[in-house]
């Protein structure tokens, strides 16, 4: 996690940005807690390649759309930032991010604990996130837990929950992003396991909405047999 990620300025640009655009589809997933009192809901856009399917839903539900002349100045804008934040970890080392995931998650609301589609995404996932208005002690809004599980209702080998700031940046890799490739079972899709995380957004403390955006590189070989000597997993 890279707190202060984002200045102030930079935040009231980015709600300018999300308000501008249209086609959010609303994504629900249920009722988390030990009451099933937390809605697992959110408001998404995906600005991905042709054949990309969004995140989590079946291809004839794909609400996908082009990346246009704007979303790439968003992409190529962060990717640059991010890359040199996050160096430490090689974030995308020779690999090229290709999609953009625009993300709200009201008041009261969370996305619960999921994976990221394991086979589908190489490695490194990066989001950035801040409140649609400002919070009580900071312009840029509040704070948001990062929630990480590894193991299942019933059998949970480890729990973390981190109190992030508005404006943070923070990124997923290896065991954390839950990839076929670092699997000692080499669980694929969804499937769960005890050696990967699980991770989730929780906006349960604040009274704004909190908004993001996520980059990925998708892999262009998901789901058909990869050329000799491309990355596959």
């Amino acid at each position: 996690v890279c707190h202060e990620f984002l200045s102030e300025d930079e935040v009231r640009c980015l709600r300018l940005v999300l308000a501008a655009h249209q086609g959010w589809a609303l994504y629900h997933w249920g009722s988390v807690g030990r009451r099933g009192e937390l809605a697992s809901v959110l408001e998404r856009i995906d600005f991905g390649m042709r054949e990309m399917t969004a995140e989590g839903v079946a291809a004839a539900k794909s609400f996908t759309q082009p990346i246009g002349s704007a979303q790439q100045e968003i992409i190529d804008m962060f990717e640059a930032r991010l890359r040199v934040v996050f160096q430490g970890v090689e974030l995308w080392r020779e690999l090229e991010v290709n999609m953009i995931q625009l993300t709200q998650i009201r008041p009261g609301q969370c996305l619960g604990l999921h994976y990221d589609r394991r086979d589908k995404w190489r490695e490194g996932i990066a989001s950035v996130a801040w409140s649609c208005e400002p919070g009580d002690r900071d312009a840029r809004g509040d704070h948001w837990t990062l929630r990480m599980q590894r193991g299942w209702e019933g059998n949970v080998h480890a729990d973390a929950q981190i109190s992030v700031p508005p404006g943070s940046a923070y990124v997923l890799t290896g065991s954390a992003q839950g990839r076929t490739k670092w699997c000692e079972r080499a669980r694929v899709a969804h499937e769960a396991c005890c050696c990967c995380w699980t991770h989730g957004i929780w906006n349960d403390q604040s009274k704004h909405t909190r908004q993001s955006l996520t980059l990925r590189a998708y892999n262009q070989h998901w789901g058909r047999k990869a050329p000799c000597g491309a990355d596959a997993d």
